[in-house]
């Protein structure tokens, strides 16, 4: 279902960044769960990067801290961090 006219409601509980497309434009929202993990997100970052995309990681507390610098790295390349729990 596409909406071509968000109702008023739906926008002001919807966060600044997200974008709304016509139904003639091809967009694909890419999401990641559970990270960050030394092995696999960095590996992630790097498809993103070569392809100039950019994703939501939904983010572990526990791993998130413990990865601090990684976090940094997901922020600084332009990506949008949620908190999956803690």
């Amino acid at each position: 279902m596409f909406l071509h006219q968000v109702p008023l409601l739906y926008r002001a509980w919807l966060p600044a960044k997200v974008i709304f497309k016509g139904p003639n434009e091809n967009v694909i929202y890419l999401t990641f769960d559970d990270g960050p993990t030394e092995k696999i997100t960095p590996w992630i970052l790097a498809i993103l990067k070569s392809y100039s995309a950019t994703a939501t990681f939904f983010l572990v507390g526990k791993n998130a801290e413990n990865l601090p610098d990684l976090v940094s790295r997901i922020v600084a390349e332009g990506h949008t961090v949620g908190n999956h729990t803690h």
